[in-house]
């Protein structure tokens, strides 16, 4: 039960973040903007259109900052069942 826990809250983590930062994103920025952006998140040319690599990036930047809200929130709610 413990870990289908933590698996929601891992999976309602990634969902807010590829909501919260394509919109940070797509509003705040240029298209030129983005379209640098897109280009430095794909030095080597490995996907052919920017838009694609900046998609990408956006899914995998929303996964690690989930993974890592995931991790702080076990790290404080372990240190915070120390102290009781």
């Amino acid at each position: 039960m413990e870990r289908i826990k933590w698996l929601f809250l891992y999976a309602m983590f990634t969902l807010f973040y590829l909501v919260v930062i394509p919109e940070i994103i797509f509003r705040t920025l240029s298209e030129y903007a983005y379209m640098k952006l897109g280009e430095i998140v794909n030095p080597f040319q490995i996907f052919p259109s920017t838009v694609n690599a900046l998609f990408i990036a956006i899914v995998v930047s929303s996964l690690l900052l989930a993974w890592l809200t995931v991790k702080l929130i076990k790290r404080v709610t372990k240190r915070g069942n120390a102290t009781h």
